[in-house]
């Protein structure tokens, strides 16, 4: 994010499961969650629209109470998705 504000060249994306990941793109002051998938008969992902953008700020200040969250509820960083259950 630092070297999106600074105006350096980024393209970065990391998932983060169940095929959501999170993505920067130079040009676009904002971080991307969005699910990807493969389409039958290709071998590269392709973006769905199902996700969100959230911009430089909104990011910041949902980091801040995921945080919060954390100190609160020690009990939520060993929880499973239903996904992740679903598949096991």
């Amino acid at each position: 994010m630092k070297k999106l504000v600074d105006d350096i060249p980024v393209s970065y994306r990391q998932e983060i499961g169940d095929g959501y990941y999170v993505s920067i793109t130079t040009g676009f002051y904002c971080i991307d969650i969005r699910k990807f998938f493969i389409p039958h008969g290709k071998t590269e992902i392709v973006a769905t629209r199902r996700g969100l953008a959230l911009r430089l700020g909104e990011w910041a200040n949902l980091r801040k109470i995921m945080v919060a969250i954390d100190n609160s509820h020690p009990t939520l960083a060993t929880a499973m998705s239903c996904c992740s259950m679903m598949t096991t």
